[in-house]
């Protein structure tokens, strides 16, 4: 399945710069004639990159003349009776008074208006006028909507309840009715549908554009989505009704079955929609390729372009990549206050609290009543541990955006570390009513039911956040930890060697796949998983000496009992480097010397009571670097390896838990002395049921097919065949502090311990989403 029409493997794009240009001013001025404030706010920052000087890229492809030929202004058109009671209704938009707009134009709209007058009821009203009659009426609505929210609706009441204005959505939608009547009077309602839409006989792209919005907030997402396809087809450079839509798709499937014309130099803008369209579905590789080309073609210094690739790194995890995006940008706009958001979560998840705190100052002083600016002083406090003022300002900036789908997540972290789950709860299903794309809120609803010893919800939920993003350890070992407190080991062994495969954040992956093949009494396929674990650590470092010594002493309790004694001895040995090991290592050394009396003499000396010996043989070895000296590497290094693993590298930081050496459950049964097994990956894929190697496209998850949004049969955690470790690039890029165990700027609930029981809502209470784009 296709989903981007971009071909992969250049460098730039075949963008004309010129023509570029051109397509920007003419639809930057037919956006600025109209109202539409925010789609002509992105285009001057496109024109703006174009004609820097700075931007090498632009000196070579454009060539930068004194006199720029301006387009023709969409006035020229309107008919002289209407310009002046056009530029009349203009300013009023420009003042917000759109009850006031609308009234002004109605006498040219109104058939019954137009007859009193003693004009033809038929008379076509001009497009212009029709239109800002149409979004004036719209944006009316809008504005009532919004203050009554803001009026009658607290964001959390005292009991953590949220109490939506019910009177301002009856309100909003009885207006939104009576406009689309209109609407549908002068356009055939039959011919809205998929099916006719090519049949429509309005042509105005600007006018399908307005009554996409009317639609949209009416919840016919369907026939929006079809004006939105129509208003592109007639002016791909149209980007108001770009942006609406990448707000409409649903999925990759949804995204091909519309009929877009495909990127070209004609149509350049789809470039920067499919951009937003990926970061949008989590596919930050993809979005990030399509943005550092679009920023190799000529908008190197476009400040929107430059955001999202910012942004496109934090979904990477590459914290360091990302703050470096975003102290250039802002050091280039030292005023800009988009994205500032995003850029906070960043420092957070670094812990950067002094720029942090700098941030925090030179928002506020900006503009300390915009969203933004309370997210970043809500994201200061969290850093600083004090989450009562955290929550003060994330609800600030909800009162200022409703739909602020980012502060809801954050505000149900604070919950969370406040232990009300309640709250938690209702802040992440808003969250999800906002943007069903917001992973992190997912994957806290999935925690909170964890919390609350609920764990077949809590399995839901994190099957959720995990088809959002397939290729997140953090959120397949969430889910493996779930299949295995429900005592479904199979699935839980899979999602543990999955996690490994697509590259295990935490560290923990095949640690709990050992256990789970321990609980399955499967002693040889739990022995060659800690096998694996011991390579890993190797070859990235010991990230706990507690944990790598379990992992030798259930090795060397497992050869032991399966008679491979040099294998044992060599597992042993290392035991003796480990102080919580380090007697059940003398023991196995008097059992090995009972059983094999020929092991070499080195044995011998393991096992002396002496403790002078003991202590001489570890005493230089440094628990903190995970290291021994050359004295012991060399006594130990004709010492046969467990396994020779022979694959590739893998960015890995285990975390091992505890193997009990007292619990004879966990030991392997004792039996004669067998030629060693091969305790190798492939060893580990024939007991998982994958033998044959995957393509490294069965990761991607682009290539993933997207069901519908809630029947809980839809997933496919793995296909038949797993992908062996070392496929993705960026995966080996990995943070260390918050960045291991943070989802988003503020930290995911770390603690999963149970909590006292509360009633919590099971089915999310949708909110009504904030002014349109162009508000």
């Amino acid at each position: 399945m296709k989903t981007s029409s971009i071909d992969a493997g250049e460098d730039n794009f075949p963008i004309h710069l010129e023509r570029v240009r051109s397509d920007l001013l003419q639809t930057y001025f037919a956006c600025q004639i109209r109202g539409l404030t925010q789609s002509c706010k992105w285009l001057g920052d496109l024109l703006h990159a174009l004609d820097d000087p700075t931007a090498e890229s632009n000196k070579s492809d454009l060539q930068l003349s004194t006199a720029i030929a301006l387009p023709q202004s969409p006035l020229v058109d309107l008919p002289s009776r209407y310009l002046p009671t056009f530029l009349f209704a203009r300013s009023l938009l420009d003042a917000r008074e759109y009850d006031h707009c609308a009234q002004t134009l109605s006498r040219f709209v109104s058939p019954v208006l137009r007859k009193l007058r003693g004009e033809g009821a038929t008379e076509e009203c001009p497009p212009l006028v029709y239109f800002m009659y149409v979004y004036s009426t719209y944006m009316a609505c809008e504005k009532r909507r919004a203050n009554d929210e803001v009026e009658l609706r607290r964001v959390f009441e005292q009991d953590g309840n949220a109490k939506p204005s019910q009177v301002a959505r009856a309100r909003c939608a009885n207006e939104l009715s009576a406009l689309r009547s209109e609407i549908e009077n002068r356009v055939n309602p039959s011919k809205l549908d998929g099916a006719h839409s090519d049949a429509l006989q309005e042509n105005d792209p600007f006018i399908l554009y307005a009554f996409g919005l009317v639609y949209r907030r009416l919840d016919m997402e369907s026939v929006a989505v079809n004006l939105f396809v129509r208003a592109i087809l007639s002016n791909p450079c149209l980007w108001p009704a770009w942006f609406e839509l990448a707000q409409l798709v649903r999925d990759k499937e949804h995204l091909s079955s519309l009929k877009l014309p495909a990127a070209s130099s004609e149509v350049w803008m789809r470039y920067f929609f499919e951009a937003k369209i990926f970061l949008k579905f989590n596919e930050t590789e993809r979005a990030l390729d399509i943005l550092q080309r679009l920023s190799n073609s000529g908008f190197s210094t476009s400040g929107n372009l430059q955001a999202e690739i910012g942004l496109a790194y934090d979904g990477l995890r590459d914290m360091d990549m990302a703050s470096r995006q975003f102290e250039q940008l802002f050091s280039q706009f030292p005023c800009r206050l988009d994205n500032v958001d995003a850029y906070s979560n960043v420092l957070f998840v670094r812990e950067d609290s002094i720029e942090l705190a700098h941030l925090a100052h030179h928002c506020v002083s900006l503009d300390k009543y915009r969203p933004e600016t309370c997210c970043v002083v809500g994201n200061f406090f969290s850093l600083r541990g004090q989450h009562d003022k955290a929550v003060l300002y994330f609800q600030r900036a909800l009162k200022l955006k409703p739909s602020y789908s980012l502060v809801w997540t954050l505000i149900g972290h604070e919950y969370t570390e406040l232990r009300n789950t309640k709250a938690a709860v209702h802040a992440y299903r808003q969250a999800i009513a906002h943007n069903r794309h917001e992973f992190r809120a997912w994957y806290g609803l999935g925690q909170m039911y964890e919390i609350l010893d609920l764990p077949s919800f809590a399995l839901h939920y994190y099957r959720e956040a995990q088809y959002l993003v397939p290729t997140d350890s953090r959120l397949i070992v969430a889910l493996g930890e779930i299949y295995e407190r429900l005592n479904r080991l199979d699935e839980a062994k899979k999602c543990y060697w999955r996690a490994y495969c697509v590259g295990d954040i935490e560290g923990s992956a095949l640690v709990r796949l050992a256990q789970c093949f321990i609980q399955s009494e499967e002693v040889a396929e739990a022995a060659a998983a800690y096998t694996e674990y011991i390579k890993l650590c190797k070859r990235h470092g010991v990230p706990s000496q507690t944990e790598l010594a379990q992992a030798y002493k259930y090795l060397a309790m497992y050869h032991l009992q399966m008679g491979h004694y040099e294998d044992s001895a060599s597992a042993a040995s290392k035991c003796l480097e480990f102080p919580e090991t380090r007697e059940e290592a003398k023991a196995m050394f008097r059992q090995i010397t009972v059983l094999a009396g020929d092991v070499e003499g080195v044995l011998t000396d393991r096992t002396s009571d002496d403790p002078t010996s003991t202590d001489d043989a570890i005493e230089d070895h440094d628990p903190a670097s995970g290291s021994t000296q050359a004295g012991d590497s060399e006594a130990v290094a004709d010492t046969p390896c467990p396994r020779d693993c022979t694959d590739a590298s893998h960015p890995m930081e285990p975390e091992v838990a505890d193997v009990d050496p007292d619990n004879r459950e966990q030991q392997p049964k004792a039996t004669t002395q067998s030629q060693p097994l091969d305790l190798s990956l492939g060893f580990l894929l024939s007991a998982l049921g994958a033998v044959e190697k995957p393509s490294a496209s069965q990761l991607d998850s682009s290539a993933i097919p997207t069901p519908a949004i809630r029947p809980m049969d839809r997933y496919t955690l793995w296909d038949d065949s797993e992908q062996p470790p070392g496929t993705s690039s960026h995966r080996s890029t990995s943070t260390t502090g918050p960045a291991c165990s943070s989802l988003v700027g503020t930290p995911l609930p770390g603690s999963r311990s149970s909590a006292s029981a509360l009633d919590v809502e099971t089915t999310p209470e949708r909110q009504e989403e904030s002014m349109t784009h162009d508000s």
